[in-house]
Order: C-alpha cells, then sequence, then structure tokens
C-alpha cells in the first residue's frame, strides 16, 4: 500500500472531523473542539457526551431522543473502525 503525502493525510483528518461533527451534531461539535488535534480522546469525549445524553433521554422515556443518541452512539463506533484503519495509515 503506498503511504499517504501529509496534505493526503491532513486532508483525511479534516473529512473525519467534519463527518463526527455531522454525526455529534453542533453542540458537542464545540463542546469537544479542544480536542480537534487527539482524534481518538474526542471520539472517547463525545461517547460520553451522547452515553449522557442517552440516560438524560432513558430517564425522560424520551423514546425519540433514544432512537438519536443510539443511532450516534453506532455511528460513533463505526467511526472508530474507520479511524483505527485511517491510523494504519499514517
Amino acid at each position: 500500500m503506498n503511504k499517504l503525502t501529509p496534505i493526503e493525510l491532513l486532508d483525511l483528518y479534516k473529512a473525519f472531523n467534519q463527518i463526527l461533527a455531522l454525526i455529534i451534531g453542533r453542540r458537542f461539535a464545540r463542546q469537544s473542539e479542544h480536542l480537534h488535534n487527539k482524534t481518538i480522546e474526542r471520539l472517547d469525549y463525545c461517547q460520553d457526551l451522547i452515553k449522557q445524553e442517552l440516560k438524560e433521554a432513558c430517564d425522560l422515556q424520551d423514546t425519540i431522543r433514544v432512537k438519536q443518541a443510539t443511532r450516534k452512539l453506532d455511528s460513533l463506533d463505526s467511526l472508530v473502525t474507520i479511524f483505527s484503519f485511517l491510523r494504519r495509515l499514517d
């Protein structure tokens, strides 16, 4: 497999962070902005935020928010998988 150039890696990480922001939403994207250069820590932090959101939705028995938070967690799990492959290219 060919190694990626530094520019290609930078573009890849930028795209990754944009997708993450779309999944987690504006509020959590801003809350995790301080970790934008620490992707794995940001993913962990975002998972914690979404788990808290899920807990609150469960406590309120808000099925719509429960489904939304569950989808976010599933999508974050997919991003973790993608990131593990991305790190191999680095």
